[in-house]
């Protein structure tokens, strides 16, 4: 996961690592239909969750379709696996309100998410180190899972 910071807001987006070659599963492989079914389902509504705004996710899912389709997947099945995780409620950004004085993350909860508090606490001295993140985090940020949006 990409967090940056643009004017104090923390927005998160799909890291994918240069070596990843996004070999998926082929179509042709002898795994049952609904296996290769969800696969690009899962894939759309993953990346929904860790994206902040609509448009990286937008990003992300174009890239997915051509990807799958590569993988011999049939375009309309992606398309319709990717729109059904895109009805999938996605998480809106959170305001904070100005008189808080430490900052926060809020996040919709994840099952990928859950060790992010351990790691920013564990290392904060990293966000301390650097000025400009330090004027962003000058005492660790409080951070809350939301099950809803």
């Amino acid at each position: 996961m990409d967090i940056t910071s643009e004017n104090n807001i923390l927005t998160t987006s799909v890291h994918i690592k240069p070596t990843n070659h996004r070999q998926y599963l082929h179509y042709s492989s002898s795994h049952p239909y609904h296996t290769k079914k969800v696969n690009p389902f899962s894939l759309a509504l993953s990346t929904q969750h860790l994206n902040s705004t609509t448009s990286d996710t937008e990003t992300y899912n174009q890239r997915l379709q051509e990807v799958l389709v590569n993988r011999s997947y049939p375009s309309n099945l992606v398309t319709k696996q990717i729109r059904r995780a895109s009805s999938h409620t996605q998480p809106t950004q959170k305001s904070i309100p100005p008189s808080s004085n430490s900052p926060s993350l809020i996040a919709q909860l994840h099952s990928k998410l859950t060790k992010v508090k351990q790691i920013l606490h564990s290392h904060f001295h990293i966000l301390q180190s650097d000025p400009d993140t330090r004027s962003i985090f000058p005492t660790k940020p409080k951070i809350s899972f939301s099950t809803s949006t």
